[in-house]
């Protein structure tokens, strides 16, 4: 009877949890990773986001780069998160994501340092790439765990997606992106809300007792 009356308690718990909604939405056709440098301004100030991505490129070969950066503004001064897409090797039905992130404005070739790779991505399936500022982390999810995860010295504000292409890198397809706040994974969800779940199971549990005393 009282797990019952803890039912609407959790209901609200969950409800405030931050959710993934649709954002700035900026649909990047195959065509751009194929030309030069393409800049998409987003208008997002704050310094904790979450860029959702969805890939649909059909990739030219074996070789092909479709680089990808989430930067804190357009022009040659910029701190940014490199996502570089390719096919898999061994599987050209999916890809995989590179990360790099700029350790200086104004990054040269020299300047990335690598965060780390992510294998087999499904074509099609949206991947959240999130900036936490007040924990200055950054991490990917696939929308249930997490995937890969990194400190960041300085955290930024997603103002821009920037694109930068070669020729022959995808013959069709699109790259869709959203930028929007930050938002919990349901297994975070559950991890951060778990202690006061707990806690008000135990306060239920020692109610009923109590009441069974006092009859």
């Amino acid at each position: 009877m009282e797990s019952r009356r803890l039912l609407p308690i959790l209901a609200v718990l969950f409800l405030v949890v931050p959710i993934a909604s649709a954002g700035i939405i900026i649909t990047i056709p195959f065509s751009e990773f194929n030309a030069g440098l393409t800049e998409h301004p987003t208008g997002y100030t704050s310094d904790t986001w979450t860029v959702s991505l969805v890939n649909t490129l059909n990739f030219s070969g074996p070789g092909s780069v479709a680089k990808l950066f989430i930067a804190n503004s357009t022009g040659a001064e910029f701190y940014a998160i490199n996502v570089n897409l390719a096919p898999e090797l061994d599987n050209p039905q999916r890809y995989s994501m590179d990360f790099f992130i700029a350790s200086t404005v104004d990054p040269g070739p020299d300047n990335w340092t690598h965060i780390g790779m992510i294998h087999n991505c499904v074509p099609g399936k949206a991947y959240y790439i999130r900036l936490d500022a007040n924990a200055s982390t950054f991490s990917v999810t696939d929308g249930n765990k997490v995937l890969l995860t990194n400190p960041v010295a300085n955290p930024f504000p997603a103002k821009n997606i920037r694109t930068i292409g070669a020729e022959g890198t995808a013959v069709d397809g699109y790259v869709k992106v959203s930028v929007d706040k930050w938002a919990y994974t349901p297994v975070e969800t559950v991890n951060a809300w778990l202690p006061i779940v707990l806690a008000f199971a135990m306060l239920g549990m020692a109610l009923g007792l109590l009441r069974k005393m006092s009859k």
